[in-house]
């Protein structure tokens, strides 16, 4: 059965979710450092933020997903040298970040961050210029 290893553990509701999407794969989520020591041991897969000492420690490791689009804690030199897959979140948040930076160049085109503060002291004065359509 491969065994996928979570470490820092993920919530409840997170960890339901995983556990209900194949009956084969056994899930730990590991809910401090010294259990997943133990339990890298003979993982297939590792999501979380994977130390050298728990690569060092792993005999199976095959898959290591990070939790964060960045990569920059990972480069360490034994897991770039190690011949396990490493995968991000790179693009997952995408539209959502592309729709908030859209959200935020048009309430600072029409002045929104400033009429939501005299609308806050009920004042209704015209910023900028007026007659912007």
């Amino acid at each position: 059965m491969p065994k996928l290893l979570i470490s820092p553990a993920i919530d409840d509701q997170r960890l339901a979710r995983l556990q209900g999407v194949d009956p084969r794969l056994q899930i730990v989520n590991a809910t401090d450092t010294q259990q997943a020591m133990r339990e890298v041991v003979d993982a297939d897969a590792f999501f979380g933020k994977l130390t050298p000492a728990l690569l060092a420690t792993a005999q199976r490791l095959r898959w290591v997903q990070s939790p964060t689009a960045s990569l920059e804690h990972y480069l360490f030199p034994e897991l770039v040298e190690h011949p396990c897959q490493l995968t991000n979140m790179r693009g997952l948040f995408s539209d959502v970040i592309a729709d908030h930076v859209m959200g935020l160049v048009l309430c600072f085109a029409r002045n929104l961050h400033i009429y939501i503060r005299q609308q806050a002291e009920g004042r209704w004065e015209p910023v900028g210029d007026a007659g912007m359509v």
